[in-house]
């Protein structure tokens, strides 16, 4: 999502170039923030679609302010990216050490233990592994630390009529951990391309919003041409 700053840096840039910075600012971050991880040429196009509405008659205008507005958004979610990962980095850091987190941090901590999606979307690469190469050995000891599940045990008739009888003892499983990791990984993705849709969608929205603007603005133009050539034949026709 576009920050504020950038949101406020686009305003006066766009305003500097003659282009309404309130209403063409707005589609221009919300199709920034649906295109991230997009490659910059299809970032370039979509900002000079949106913006050849109100400088179709300035091309070269145009492309420069595009390459100006797509770089300096990219510079800013490097810069940004690089800070979340290097604050991230420095939070692990200081808890290997002891070192006592804010209450905030923690508390912010236990949202993610509590929610098994956040804990598994949070761990690094390497963690994951450790984790599936972990909890895959468990799996595979099961038989060994558990009873087989056709067990039967004997037990003493509680009638007291002095006869027995067989209990059938289901087995307690231990949690199969790579199971369980696996099917939170495919709820990741899921998440994943349900949010990818939903900026796809916000994208597309933008671009037909954006779409009747330009339309409503061709026909005012014609409108205006056809009342400015309107009132110069009357000019020419009192003159006579």
């Amino acid at each position: 999502m576009a920050s504020s700053a950038f949101s406020d840096w686009l305003c006066v840039v766009l305003e500097t170039a003659g282009v309404d910075g309130e209403v063409y600012g707005g589609y221009i971050s919300g199709s920034l923030a649906a295109m991230t991880g997009s490659p910059r040429e299809d970032v370039e196009e979509t900002v000079q679609d949106i913006l050849s509405g109100c400088l179709e008659e300035e091309e070269e205008k145009c492309k420069q302010l595009c390459v100006e507005i797509v770089g300096e958004w990219m510079t800013r979610e490097t810069e940004r990216l690089a800070a979340e990962a290097k604050e991230e980095e420095d939070k692990e850091k200081d808890e290997s050490m002891g070192v006592p987190v804010s209450n905030s941090s923690r508390g912010e901590r236990d949202k993610k233990r509590d929610d098994p999606v956040a804990l598994i979307g949070g761990l690094s690469v390497s963690d994951k592994k450790r984790l599936v190469a972990q909890y895959g050995d468990l799996s595979n000891d099961e038989d060994e630390l558990y009873p087989p599940f056709n067990m039967y045990d004997r037990e003493d008739d509680p009638g007291g009529g002095g006869g027995s009888r067989y209990c059938h003892h289901s087995r307690n499983h231990a949690p199969n951990m790579a199971e369980v990791f696996e099917n939170m990984n495919a709820r990741l993705v899921s998440q994943a391309e349900r949010e990818k849709k939903e900026k796809e969608k916000a994208a597309h929205e933008v671009k037909v919003e954006r779409d009747r603007n330009n339309r409503e603005a061709q026909k005012q133009k014609g409108l205006d041409r056809k009342e400015k050539e309107k009132k110069r034949t009357q000019k020419h026709e009192r003159r006579r």
